[in-house]
Parts: structure tokens; C-alpha cells; sequence
């Protein structure tokens, strides 16, 4: 966690020293916002399988002179994919390195045509103050003081999810076609 964010986690009666009690309260106050970042991660690794096998899939169909959308495209989605599946399996377990390459692949993500809302969905969860928390090495020692505080399932990926797949899905078979 930076230096810089430590005054702004102190001003909402936060410090280094937490007890047990203590930090099953702060953990109550961030399930939401550690629910949400659990389910983009489930949700990019899904999505990343999906855009790796979909830029696979084009390349294997059309030889290369062939292809209906331009070779560097395929290169930036399976890029940004594995970026997702890697990124995604750090987020499910809310491990803090996972913060900036997180906000690094959904910036990446963000002109693609499935990856708007997810993209623009965890650039906020990063970037807010509560997503920062979730993601820092001290809500790590914070869940683990907390161990009997259970994650809720969150419906804001699934949510996004469904609204991403008919795009993902019309995209490909525009693609295709």
C-alpha cells in the first residue's frame, strides 16, 4: 500500500495495529467491495479463456492474408486474454500484487468490444478508495484475523457478464461470417 493512501485509510479509523474484533468490523464494512473484486476475477478469467480461444479460433479458420480483422488485433486481444486469465486467478484471491497489472489490463481493455463494462467496472473497483483496501497487504492480515466473515457471492460480474456475452457472441459471429 502507498505511503500516499495511508492518511485517507487512517481518517476512516483505520491503523496497522487491529484486533481480532476490530477487524471482523472493518472486514463487514469492505465485503461488498471484496465480493465485487473476487467476481471480476472469476469473470476476467472466464472472459480471457473465451477472447484467447476466440483470436485462436480466427487464426486457425483464415490463413493469414486472409483474415477478417487486422493481425495486430488478434495480437492485442490474445494478449490482453492472457493478461485477463493471469490477472483474473490474482484477483480471486484478492492478492495484492494484482492491483496495478489489474488496472493495466483493463485500460487494454477497454477498446475491445467486449470489454467495456468489465474494463470500466474494475478500473473503478482499483481505483476508489475501498478497492485499494481490498487489494493491500494489510486487508490480507485483515482477512485472516477475520477468518469467520464469509464473502458474499456478488451479482455485479454476473450482471456484467450477461450483458458482455450477446457482444462477445455477435462479435464473433460477425467475425466469422
Amino acid at each position: 500500500m502507498s505511503s500516499r493512501s495511508l492518511p485517507a485509510l487512517r481518517a476512516i479509523g483505520f491503523d496497522e495495529t487491529i484486533s481480532v474484533p476490530r477487524a471482523a468490523v472493518l472486514r463487514r464494512a469492505y465485503l461488498h467491495h471484496e465480493a465485487a473484486v473476487i467476481g471480476m476475477g472469476w469473470l476476467w478469467v472466464i472472459a480471457g479463456a473465451l477472447g484467447l480461444g476466440g483470436a485462436l479460433g480466427l487464426t486457425g479458420l483464415h490463413s493469414l492474408r486472409d483474415l477478417p480483422v487486422n493481425a495486430a488485433f488478434l495480437v492485442l486481444l490474445a494478449g490482453v486474454s492472457v493478461g485477463k486469465m493471469v490477472v483474473g486467478v490474482m484477483l480471486t484471491d484478492l492478492d495484492p500484487r494484482a492491483h496495478r497489472p489489474a488496472l493495466v489490463v483493463a485500460a487494454l481493455s477497454l477498446p475491445l468490444p467486449h470489454g467495456l463494462l468489465p474494463a470500466a467496472t474494475m478500473l473503478y473497483l482499483g481505483l476508489c478508495l475501498k478497492g485499494r483496501m481490498v487489494l493491500s497487504p494489510l486487508y490480507q492480515k485483515i482477512r485472516r484475523e477475520s477468518e469467520a466473515v464469509t464473502t458474499p457471492l456478488s451479482p455485479v460480474p454476473w450482471a456484467l457478464a450477461c450483458l458482455s456475452l450477446p457482444i462477445l457472441v455477435g462479435w464473433t459471429l460477425m467475425a466469422l461470417g
